[in-house]
């Protein structure tokens, strides 16, 4: 997962946010798929609006530190 992520960041991201950073996120999503995918869930998340609810609720507050003080742009 972590080579996928330094693929789809835009150039020098990876490298701005740091190889641990990198590593934290590659785990968190790994985790959180696995999370949809095994266990039940009260709400369904069968759309793109449930995933992204979810996703805003449960797993942006999980992103590592780095990710979330890097500045929009």
């Amino acid at each position: 997962m972590a080579e996928a992520l330094r693929v789809i960041f835009p150039a020098g991201f990876a490298e701005r946010i740091g190889e641990p950073a990198v590593i934290e996120l590659a785990d968190t999503i790994l985790r959180y798929a696995a999370m949809v995918l095994l266990l039940p869930s009260a709400q369904p998340l069968e759309t793109a609006d449930a995933i992204r609810a979810f996703a805003t609720q449960h797993f942006l507050p999980s992103l590592p530190v780095a990710l979330r003080a890097v500045p929009a742009g």
